[in-house]
């Protein structure tokens, strides 16, 4: 069994009811494939990663605060202060 997303790039809102219809398909493997870049958005990154391996990147909220946070945090001019 596999499910290959095409355009996964569309999935990229973790409410929507296409994510949400997407994630209740039962199979051992998952692949999404897009063309589109991520453009630095962790969020999109996120939903796709747990689309592919659910839970591996913890809660919305975990992601947030261990890599978003950190990540978006740094890109600030007085990061380094």
């Amino acid at each position: 069994d596999v499910v290959v997303a095409d355009e996964g790039h569309i999935i990229k809102e973790t409410t929507s009811k296409l994510s949400q219809a997407v994630k209740t398909i039962r199979t051992l493997r998952r692949v999404v494939l897009t063309g589109y870049p991520l453009q630095n958005n962790l969020k999109e990154y996120y939903v796709m990663i747990d689309f592919i391996r659910p839970g591996v990147l913890g809660s919305p909220g975990e992601f947030s605060n261990r890599f978003m946070n950190p990540i978006e945090n740094g890109n600030k001019s007085d990061s380094t202060k």
